[in-house]
């Protein structure tokens, strides 16, 4: 390779219709873990009827945060993508979900590009019982978000769908970063219980 430390980026699969691209998003992730590697995540601005997003204007403004951060050193870009999933915490009968530090700010709800029903229907679903539950009710509070009801989950999945109707974003403005949705997940929840009313194990 000529030019080992260049910076590489990628647009992670957008949602379309009824394909199922949840685990080709999920893969496409771990190039993160190379160097000088970002993504653009389009998982909001998909169309349901063309593979092909209408909106790429907006992809490749997003994916010009990692080429300005990384590749023209560029130091007031506030995050390259949007929320990236740190932990998931069990609090009582409520899960608190937690973002890497810096990618969370200006946490809200916003609608897809296809969005109908206006985030009555939450991006977030907990296993239980071997069978899926969308969650119904949430919280955000500032950084993090908290699941109501969500607490006896054993697994936890956000946008993990093939098109997903709300998502929810930072909001960096007037940083440069600007609106970044945040990043499909699944991810386990290590319950803790108590035994012996003073050891505690996680499960």
């Amino acid at each position: 390779m000529q030019q080992p430390n260049i910076t590489f980026g990628f647009v992670q699969l957008a949602g379309f219709g009824n394909q199922d691209f949840v685990n080709i998003r999920q893969a496409q992730m771990s190039a993160l873990d190379l160097n000088n590697v970002g993504c653009a995540v389009a998982i909001d601005i998909g169309d349901k009827n063309d593979i092909h997003p209408r909106e790429k204007r907006e992809v490749g403004r997003r994916l010009s945060l990692s080429v300005l951060k990384m590749g023209y050193g560029v130091s007031n870009i506030a995050s390259i993508t949007g929320p990236m999933l740190s932990h998931v915490s069990v609090e009582g009968p409520h899960l608190k979900v937690s973002f890497v530090e810096g990618t969370a700010i200006g946490l809200h709800l916003n609608g897809t590009l296809g969005c109908t029903t206006c985030c009555n229907e939450l991006p977030f679903e907990y296993q239980i019982n071997d069978h899926w539950v969308r969650v119904s009710s949430m919280v955000i509070q500032k950084d993090e978000v908290i699941l109501n009801g969500a607490g006896l989950a054993v697994r936890l999945r956000y946008n993990y769908e093939p098109y997903p109707e709300c998502s929810l974003a930072s909001n960096f403005e007037p940083n440069i970063a600007g609106k970044l949705p945040t990043v499909p997940f699944e991810t386990q929840v290590k319950q803790i219980s108590m035994i012996d009313n003073d050891i505690w194990t996680e499960s």
